[in-house]
């Protein structure tokens, strides 16, 4: 229960990096996904990201199917993987939506496990 409650502390830190009007990327690596930088966060490096939040991923009503790139592709012929590799703007416009949307649901998530 303690590795959640400091999860949900960096995820809602990192949610409200990301949600204001111009993002400081000094304390957020652009060119990572939300796992990395909670990563950096919680300075945990263990198993963090597949026993907590690759099920919640699972459970994002966007879920692309691929716990390591949990954000859906845009396009038909392109795969979450695609949309994570080769397209630079991870913060920015539907890339950007969508964190926040995944963010979101992991603090939801967390807070109801943290308060049971």
């Amino acid at each position: 229960m303690e590795q959640e409650k400091y999860l949900l502390a960096a995820a809602k830190e990192l949610y409200e990096m990301l949600g204001e009007d111009h993002i400081d990327f000094s304390y957020i690596e652009k060119q990572c996904g939300i796992c990395t930088n909670l990563r950096l966060l919680t300075g945990d490096f263990g198993l963090l990201e597949e026993e907590i939040l690759h099920p919640l991923f699972e459970t994002w009503e966007h879920f692309s199917g691929s716990p390591e790139y949990p954000i859906s592709a845009q396009l038909q012929d392109e795969t979450p993987r695609d949309l994570y590799v080769t397209h630079g703007g991870k913060y920015v416009g539907y890339q950007l939506r969508m964190r926040l949307s995944l963010l979101s649901h992991i603090i939801d998530e967390l807070e109801n496990t943290c308060s049971e």
